[in-house]
């Protein structure tokens, strides 16, 4: 597997890549990262990235990238590489973008983070603390894998 990752230094980047890495890692023990970088969030850079990757002859059986903005570029790299059957691409954030690239079948699947419930558990905590309670210190809003099999659930947040 290879990683697209976002800005290097930032702490939700490095949250995010070692939560997911250790969840596939017990998913899959024989799972290896083969190679990772930096796509900085950006589709550009993460074409850029995959590009160089696939060039090099690196075996690379899924390119696993941080954000869907990012899946976009590395998918669109895949392509142009003639190597769309070959490699499995998945993203995180579960963007419209991301919904009709696993829609139309370009990506395997995103993370949703479910932008709706995120407002409702903040709007509720800050309601919380106004009316003088203590709300919990950590709010935690399961993602939702998002694949094939369940897109149709989703499709209500491909538009942008």
């Amino acid at each position: 597997m290879a990683i697209v990752n976002g800005i290097m230094g930032q702490e939700n980047q490095f949250i995010r890549r070692d939560a997911i890495v250790e969840t596939l890692g017990e998913m899959y023990p024989d799972m290896q990262v083969v190679i990772e970088g930096a796509g900085d969030w950006k589709r550009d850079k993460a074409l850029q990235l995959v590009e160089t990757w696939l060039q090099s002859g690196t075996e690379i059986d899924a390119i696993l990238c941080l954000n869907d903005d990012m899946a976009m570029g590395a998918q669109l790299a895949v392509e142009q590489a003639g190597k769309s059957g070959d490699i499995i691409i998945c993203g995180v954030n579960g963007d419209p973008d991301g919904i009709n690239a696993v829609r139309d079948g370009k990506i395997a699947a995103t993370v949703f983070q479910n932008p709706d419930r995120q407002a409702e558990e903040a709007l509720e905590a800050a309601l919380q603390y106004i009316h003088g309670e203590k709300p919990e210190s950590k709010i935690m809003i399961p993602f939702e894998l998002v694949t094939a099999d369940n897109i149709d659930d989703y499709v209500q947040y491909s538009q942008k």
